[in-house]
């Protein structure tokens, strides 16, 4: 059963904290069984959200290590300060901190949740992770579906903005895998906004201004995930609200994301 939230509620917020984490926790519950004392490793952290996600829905004893390759992300430790955590920042790749002995222990779960992008060497780094779980343990590497919402806005957001940058698809971790011998189950991970279609266009034309039609489209902007300003004009305005009025229609009143997971154990 896919959950769905006020999209009014999601148009004032509209960032992955509201939408993607507390589900995305909810889906490692389901598929990991989290033992009573567990240890996790975050590759790609961000702020620290999905895990500050598990905690709360989870009554085991955490102990963390938080890895974030990007000097401009700040991981919230205030939020995750009811556990035993340790922050790890890198610039190079990360089968240097295994080297180093900075990621020495035997993990219970490994995440890197859209962050496997931005991984030197790939396919090193995942076997030299794998090595690092316990015998019962699982890695767990979430990557966009180029069939979802929020795939198909960052292409028409890129081209508008003249983005170059090969979007990475999920068919490229399934080539990393296979080139590493890395054995994996696959699944589908979906989400969605309820949003009426009618109510949309109603919501787009009432926001006529120019600073209106900015900040909507800053708001997609967060709602896909990105941090980077692309400085679209408001002349990109109609196309890219045409753009979701039409999954709307296609979809039946939501904005459906797609994600896909690589499940990979010892």
């Amino acid at each position: 059963m896919t959950n769905t939230y006020n999209w009014a509620d999601e148009l004032k917020l509209f960032n992955r904290r509201a939408l993607f984490h507390p589900r995305l926790a909810a889906k490692i519950t389901s598929l990991f069984k989290i033992p009573p004392a567990v240890k996790v490793l975050d590759v790609g952290c961000a702020e620290g959200d999905t895990l500050y996600e598990l905690i709360l829905q989870s009554s085991s004893s955490f102990h963390l290590t938080l890895v974030e390759p990007s000097i401009s992300v700040s991981i919230s430790s205030e939020r995750l300060s009811t556990v035993s955590a340790s922050c790890i920042s890198y610039q190079d790749g990360i089968e240097n901190l295994i080297a180093e002995g900075q990621l020495a222990e035997n993990y219970d779960l490994i995440i890197l949740s859209h962050s496997i992008y931005y991984l030197k060497d790939r396919d090193i780094c995942v076997k030299a992770m794998q090595s690092l779980l316990t015998d019962q343990g699982c890695m767990l590497i979430v990557v966009r579906s180029n069939q979802g919402f929020d795939f198909k806005l960052r292409c028409l957001i890129g081209k508008q903005s003249n983005e170059t940058t090969r979007f990475f698809e999920s068919v490229h971790v399934k080539e990393i895998l296979e080139k590493s011998e890395i054995g994996y189950e696959y699944m589908n991970f979906d989400y969605d906004i309820k949003i009426e279609e009618a109510e949309w266009r109603g919501f787009v034309n009432s926001h006529g201004s120019n600073l209106l039609k900015t900040n909507i489209l800053s708001n997609l902007t967060k709602l896909i995930g990105h941090r980077h300003d692309y400085h679209l004009k408001t002349r990109d305005f109609k196309e890219i609200c045409d753009f979701v009025e039409s999954r709307l229609h296609e979809d039946g009143n939501r904005l459906i994301f797609k994600d896909h997971i690589y499940i990979i154990k010892k």
